[in-house]
């Protein structure tokens, strides 16, 4: 029976290694993380858009009050986005667990790209929370769908009213993890697995051939088994390199995420404080 506390800690141990922080790491500030604006997971801890009635709910008796339409979206997608964040993270390391497994010469389905399309697909959902968010911050709407665009750009101009230096900063991260979205995309609409990108380059390329009337020569090979050696290093190097650049691509979207919650929770308490 496999132990899962010890997959875990693996996992857990190969984040760490790598600077992946964990979200629960950013509720408990220290003054560096309150410069980069992580304080906003503190805030959100410590005074929520909306305080539930516990009291009430284990006594059974009528509650002190009930959330607006608009307390109830922010804690909902509020909670959904940092919960999301930490699926994004495990997935992450789970990637990171099966790299090394990878075999660069046969592009089959792998573990690793099983984890990536995961993570990749998690980062996207909370790129749409935060948006979603920041909709929720300025406008006091929710986001209607074809409509998100110039929604969160009339947010985004309510919100700089009261924390310009913060929305200045979310700004910048929003058009850097762009390209994230945009491969979630790809891999809902288009293709999602490496294999069917490779099978479709060949399926192009033998329309090429019959319409030139055959295949080009091969590629000629290194003739000296050093040269051979070398080459075959050289090609393994490249494809361990494109691995990595993968998974620093899916640590950097985690990192840009996890600054423009804490910017969003900031901006939001801000807003808040601002219409007592």
């Amino acid at each position: 029976m496999i132990d899962l506390k010890v997959l875990d800690e693996e996992i857990e141990k190969l984040l760490v290694g790598r600077g992946v922080r964990s979200l629960d790491s950013y509720c408990f500030n220290s003054p560096e993380d309150q410069l980069y604006g992580y304080s906003g997971y503190e805030m959100w801890n410590l005074t929520p858009p909306y305080e539930e009635d516990h009291e009430a709910w284990q006594s059974r008796a009528k509650p002190k009050q009930a959330a607006s339409e608009n307390q109830q979206r922010l804690m909902v997608i509020g909670e959904d986005f940092q919960a999301l964040l930490k699926a994004a993270r495990y997935a992450i390391g789970c990637a990171l667990l099966h790299r090394e497994g990878v075999e660069h010469y046969r592009p089959l389905p792998s573990p690793f790209e099983f984890h990536e399309i995961s993570a990749l697909m998690l980062l996207g959902s909370a790129i749409d929370r935060l948006r979603d968010f920041l909709i929720a911050v300025g406008l006091g709407q929710r986001a209607h769908r074809g409509k998100e665009s110039k929604q969160i750009t009339q947010a985004l101009r309510e919100c700089e009213k009261v924390a310009p230096d913060d929305v200045a900063q979310l700004r910048q991260i929003i058009a850097h993890i762009q390209g994230v979205k945009l491969r979630r995309n790809d891999v809902v609409h288009e293709i999602a697995l490496e294999f069917a990108r490779v099978q479709n380059e060949f399926l192009k390329d033998e329309s090429r051939a019959f319409a030139e009337g055959g295949w080009p020569p091969y590629a000629a090979l290194p003739d000296s088994p050093e040269e051979y050696s070398e080459w075959i290093a050289s090609s393994e190097s490249s494809a361990s390199d494109e691995i990595e650049t993968r998974v620093v691509s899916l640590e950097a979207a985690y990192a840009h995420l996890v600054r423009a919650g804490g910017l969003a929770f900031r901006v939001e308490i801000r807003l808040r404080e601002e219409q007592l």
